[in-house]
């Protein structure tokens, strides 16, 4: 047994035995009433509405309750249920979403317990069977029951886990300030009508959990909004169901657009004869994501599409149908007047809002379900062709959507229908991609700690507000030290489950490159169909922050967001079954090849995701007990170098000195410590400081540096003496990546060259006086080599002075070759993976994707004196070319016309 299962299952033992007995004795006196004619009370199950789920799921369920450590411990011992009926029960409800989740608290499960007395003989029953679907029916165990307000088939429904999750994270006290800048922004948009915009509608687009759903909501507090939420049954706000299917129940083109504009018509005069003076009184009224107000805002959309159906009847022109077609024509003269008449009014009525320009607001939340890219037509491009009326109202819409394809919400000119789009005389407004981000951190100061920076609480805080507001909504911090192993665990799982689960396309593959996009800094390859396709997936399925959208181009940029929950599902995705066979370095291989990427120079990725394994390898070989993030421990510096460079080199990593006679690693480093959980790259060459270094290692973030940062290119903080996060405690690991001329030995000049002074790291006002790291890899080498040269001391500067100030003790290494001889995270089998990635440069993988030798030697001349490779040489001035063997090379060529 583990340590830390044995800690659990002994806390488990000691805060059970007084109720076991207890419960016990009761039992017994039960068993006595029974004998005596008195019926033991019953458990109710659920016989009409049993528990959700497949026998293949319960059989999931059943297999993840049987795998918990303490339940296995318990099993090995042969003990009694009675002993662990408790923490039996929390294990069933943790592993069964549509559970009610108040038994996932120990308290609760043993009150359960002493309320229900035949609750212990079902639970030793499922044990014994391994099997706890029968415990799962029971009504004990379901949750509170919620009345939708809604008359149908089934009046009553229950609410899940992440729907009670996600209506008490919406009612949370928003923070942030996305609100009033995209306001500003809408505002902006709208003050600026020009005969050439297409429309007054824009799409937000984002990736998931990170608010923009809250945030179109808080800004209804400030300006007259309507949201309608497009999206499946499932989602959250609850979707206008009613509203969906009566527009895209539409059977033609002109029906679908008569709809539309039907239901704006309608809408806006339902609009009119409400009685609101603010934002805040109508947002309150149509209580979008509230619960309480869902049957009054059904009943609203209810009323507003019974009457855009009797404007839509009054506009039908009863003819009869030419031939071929199955329904009735249709013409837009009279929905448009009606679209005019009912805009007016609720203009006029609407008060102003200080400065603003824009009166009305409608958001149409999940609207990627509007849209059909199958079809020359859908909901979404009628709605704006009907906004392209609306254009000179003070009236905007904006479409929320995870969705990164552009063409969704900004038609092409092969798609749209208008001429003077296709031409360009007209065009569209660009997707916006306004969100806050980090609004929830807490911050950190000088003097704090890295223990304080690994916190769960502080990592939560750190990014999308998704995640902390669904930990606290869920569990919250009051049950943190009873609980505090499973809450975290669940946490993860949601993450992994945001991360990698659902549909995968096998050729884009975005479940494979996940991991990889969150913990690398990843570029895709714009300039490609497959490339942006690969992004756009990035961004709607695996959790990719989408920077910027270009106005006129499917062309975005995206980057791989800090955020450590999503790291840490990532890291341990990566030491998956699935992960095991398709390890890392062959997925990024492929995906390089695939020309899925922006490749440049490879070597610094190929160094990058060495030193992520390296240090995965090393967290799982430390004590974890402390945090169930096990990625988001802190790894001593020696024991990162040990794990990086393979277990034959251990003792010359460890005794290598920084200059001849001096300490060794060891001894320097004792109490060093790194944070180093994934890489970002800095664009600007003032970041590679110790001040900004220790504040990007407090969220667990090494440095890819700057283009044209030459002398280093990556770097990894280091806390030198202990874990305090003061500035003059803060060292590197600088790492220098050579792929472009393979080094076999040392040279002292590539060391000198890694100046801290002189890259920015230490102050010139302030050198530190500390010891620092550098790592020289050659990688591109095939002869494997690790040496540390320590630095040769003159004899004057021995006589000079007998110690070496620490600030020039820097310990130096050279590790050349890929291969498992010389790093640990490499295995002998991918050797040949990791050389192919090396050489996946643009030029060179296009000279190599000839269908066969001359294709290649075509394509070498096409670009003359772009490589030192003859062949790019030889057709106007070859290398080895000399008058002497001129005439000799002439006469050949006269020989062979001849024969010809």
């Amino acid at each position: 047994m583990s340590p830390s299962t044995s800690h659990v299952t002994n806390h488990l033992f000691c805060s059970t035995m007084s109720e076991n007995k207890k419960r016990l004795h009761d039992a017994g006196e039960s068993g006595s009433q029974a004998s005596s004619g008195i019926p033991p009370r019953k458990i109710q199950r659920l016989d009409s509405t049993p528990y959700p789920a497949t026998p293949e799921e319960h059989a999931q369920m059943d297999n993840e309750v049987m795998a918990d450590p303490v339940l296995v411990a318990c099993g090995r011992l042969q003990l009694p249920c009675s002993q662990f009926a408790p923490h039996l029960i929390t294990i069933i409800v943790g592993t069964s979403e549509d559970l009610n989740q108040k038994y996932h608290h120990p308290g609760e499960a043993r009150s359960l317990l002493d309320t229900e007395g035949g609750l212990l003989r079902e639970l030793q029953e499922a044990w014994n069977a391994k099997a706890f679907a029968p415990i799962r029916n029971l009504e004990i165990l379901q949750p509170p029951r919620v009345s939708t307000g809604r008359t149908s088939s089934k009046p009553v429904l229950y609410l899940s886990l992440s729907e009670r999750a996600n209506q008490s994270a919406w009612k949370t006290p928003y923070a942030g300030a996305a609100h009033t800048s995209f306001i500003k922004t809408i505002d902006a948009l709208y003050s600026k009508p020009n005969s050439r915009v297409y429309y007054n509608h824009v799409a937000l687009i984002q990736s998931s959990g990170c608010g923009k759903s809250r945030m179109l909501h808080e800004a209804s507090h400030h300006i007259h909004t309507v949201i309608m939420n497009f999206g499946s049954r499932e989602a959250f706000p609850n979707p206008d169901t009613q509203v969906r299917e009566y527009l895209v129940n539409a059977r033609t083109e002109e029906q679908c657009e008569n709809r539309v504009a039907s239901f704006l018509a309608s809408l806006f005069r339902a609009l009119s004869k409400l009685d609101f003076q603010s934002p805040s009184e109508l947002a309150e009224y149509l209580g979008y994501g509230d619960a309480e107000k869902l049957s009054q805002r059904e009943a609203f959309f209810d009323a507003v599409i019974s009457e855009a159906s009797e404007i839509e009847q009054g506009i039908q022109t009863r003819t009869p149908p030419s031939p071929g077609e199955t329904s009735p024509s249709y013409q837009s003269d009279g929905v448009e007047r009606a679209l005019a008449k009912a805009t007016k009014t609720l203009i006029d009525k609407i008060p102003p809002q200080g400065h603003l320009n824009v009166k009305l607001l409608l958001g149409f939340d999940e609207a990627s379900d509007l849209a059909d890219p199958r079809k020359d037509w859908d909901v979404l491009e009628k709605t704006r062709r009907v906004f392209r009326h609306l254009l000179w109202w003070p009236i905007f819409g904006v479409s929320l959507s995870t969705t990164g394809s552009v063409k969704q919400f900004r038609p092409v000119s092969m798609r749209g229908k208008s001429s003077r789009m296709q031409d360009g005389r007209i065009y569209p407004r660009p997707p916006i991609t306004l969100v806050d981000y980090d609004q929830l951190a807490m911050k950190l100061a000088e003097g704090k700690t890295l223990d304080d920076a690994t916190t769960m609480e502080y990592m939560l805080s750190l990014g999308r507000p998704l995640f902390k507001t669904r930990y606290d909504a869920i569990w919250g911090f009051q049950y943190y030290n009873e609980c505090e192993y499973k809450h975290n665990e669940d946490i993860e799982h949601f993450a992994i489950r945001k991360l990698l689960d659902g549909d995968d396309d096998t050729f884009h593959s975005s479940i494979s490159i996940a991991p990889l996009a969150i913990r690398l800094p990843l570029e895709f390859n714009a300039l490609t169909e497959d490339g942006r396709e690969a992004e756009r997936r990035q961004v709607e399925s695996r959790m990719r922050i989408c920077l910027k959208i270009e106005p006129f181009a499917d062309i975005m940029y995206t980057v791989a967001p800090s955020e450590p929950v999503l790291i840490e599902a990532a890291a341990k995705n990566m030491k998956t079954e699935r992960a095991l066979t398709d390890r890392p370095v062959r997925v990024l291989h492929r995906f390089l090849s695939n020309r899925f990427l922006s490749k440049g120079d490879p070597a610094g990725l190929a160094c990058m995701l060495l030193l992520l394994l390296a240090r995965d390898m090393a967290c799982r070989n430390l004590d974890t007990s402390r945090t169930p993030m096990r990625y988001h421990i802190l790894v001593p510096v020696t024991a990162f170098l040990t794990n990086l460079f393979a277990d034959g080199h251990k003792a010359t990593v460890l005794d290598t000195q920084a200059y001849e006679g001096g300490p060794s690693l060891k001894e320097a480093f004792k109490d060093s410590w790194t944070h180093c959980t994934h890489f970002v790259k800095v664009t600007d060459h003032k970041v590679v400081n110790r001040k900004f270094l220790m504040r990007l290692m407090a969220r667990g973030a090494g440095v890819l540096c700057a283009d044209n940062q030459l002398e280093i290119d990556a770097i990894i903080p280091v806390c030198y003496k202990g874990k305090e996060l003061v500035t003059e405690n803060i060292t590197v690991i600088a790492i220098r990546c050579r792929n472009a001329v393979p080094l076999h030995k040392p040279r002292d000049a590539i060391f000198t060259s890694m100046d801290p002074n002189h890259a920015g790291i230490f102050d010139k006002d302030h050198p530190g006086d500390i010891p620092i790291i550098k790592l020289v890899l050659s990688i591109a080498t095939n002869t494997p080599v690790l040496t540390c040269p320590p630095w040769k001391r003159s004899a004057k500067t021995r006589s000079q002075s007998k110690d070496v100030p620490l600030s020039q003790q820097h310990f130096r290494f050279f590790a050349a070759g890929m291969s498992h001889e010389v790093f640990r995270p490499i295995q002998e089998e991918d050797e040949g993976v990791w050389r192919e990635l090396l050489s996946c440069s643009d030029v060179a993988d296009i000279y190599s994707r000839g269908a066969h030798e001359s294709a290649s030697d075509i394509m070498r001349r096409m670009t003359p004196g772009a490589h030192s490779d003859p062949r790019h040489w030889d057709v106007f001035f070859p290398l080895d070319f000399t008058a002497e063997n001129m005439s000799v090379d002439v006469a050949s060529d006269i020989d062979d016309e001849s024969a010809d």
